[in-house]
């Protein structure tokens, strides 16, 4: 009978021979890894450089300075390459520099959503994040305009402090659950939030090192995120219409009633929007909930006792 040519005597005949050979002989018989997708995180290393670039091979020093770099908050999808690399097509990227975690599992991130779907592509893609100084990059959300990333910080002093009650908290490009994440808060941080997207579900939020991102309030699973700082904690999701009045957000408030919003809507210690305005002296605010219908009750019996006391 005749025998078969061996593996190395096929690569031989194709023009592989020596070390090719040998090379091509393990790349065949490697087994087959599944990819995992991760996110360039920023909130541990705060780095000043917008991402990090590729390296050639796995050593920190040996930079692909031909690739621009990988933006933080962008996803990666590739194969773990030892216990700190993560193989991208033919690049590496480390999965710690300076022994601080910068690359963070896409399914452990997207706590307030669950493991993030992934597009179909081909093999060692980059997702670039959709918060982007030139627009956005991401086609598969459609980002109505009152969600679109500032390119401004916030002035001084302006925004709420609120605290990380859950585990942690994600900022997101957009408010959505599908939408890449930019970094997180752990429990007990405080982080600032701004005005509301149009489902009321989420905030924006402004960090000195990612800039301007989403987070959500209240997870339907996990329960409540994110607290106004120094409040009493509730369990129960917050209402926009008094929280608006509390903060002072004339522009919100004007928002929240026309969406028909109850006016006399009350918070955990049973006072309406009207009551906590005036505890401010934020006179527009009460003459918007006054035009509305309001009661108004409650904030003059706090004004006759001279304010929140």
């Amino acid at each position: 009978a005749k025998r078969m040519p061996g593996f190395t005597q096929l690569l031989r005949e194709r023009g592989l021979d020596g070390a090719g050979a040998a090379a091509a002989a393990v790349e065949v018989n490697a087994p087959t890894i599944d990819e995992e997708a991760y996110v360039l995180d920023n909130s541990q290393l705060r780095s000043n450089s917008p991402g990090i670039r590729p390296r050639r091979l796995p050593d920190i020093r040996e930079v692909a300075m031909e690739e621009a770099p990988v933006l933080f908050g962008s996803t990666v999808r590739g194969v773990p390459y030892s216990d700190s690399w993560l193989k991208v097509g033919e690049h590496f990227f480390p999965l710690e520099i300076d022994g601080v975690p910068v690359l963070q599992r896409a399914s452990r991130l997207n706590h307030d959503g669950g493991l993030q779907r992934e597009r179909e592509g081909s093999a060692g893609r980059v997702d670039r994040p959709s918060r982007v100084r030139v627009g956005w990059a991401s086609s598969s959300l459609r980002m109505p305009d009152v969600i679109r990333p500032l390119d401004t910080e916030p002035a001084e002093g302006s925004g709420a402090d609120y605290d990380v009650v859950g585990e942690r908290v994600i900022s997101r490009a957009g408010p959505s659950q599908g939408a890449p994440a930019q970094g997180f808060a752990k429990k007990g941080m405080s982080v600032r939030l701004f005005e509301w997207d149009e489902s009321c579900a989420w905030r924006r939020c402004w960090d000195d090192r990612i800039g301007w991102g989403w987070m959500m309030l209240d997870h339907p699973e996990y329960g409540p995120l994110l607290r106004p700082h120094g409040a009493k904690f509730s369990a129960r999701p917050l209402e926009p219409m008094y929280v608006a009045a509390s903060e002072g957000c004339a522009a919100e408030l004007r928002r929240f009633i026309a969406q028909g919003r109850d006016v006399n809507a009350v918070d955990f210690d049973g006072r309406t929007p009207m009551v906590l305005a005036a505890a401010l002296g934020d006179v527009l605010c009460c003459a918007l909930l006054a035009d509305a219908g309001a009661d108004a009750a409650g904030a003059a019996a706090l004004a006759a006792r001279g304010g929140a006391g």
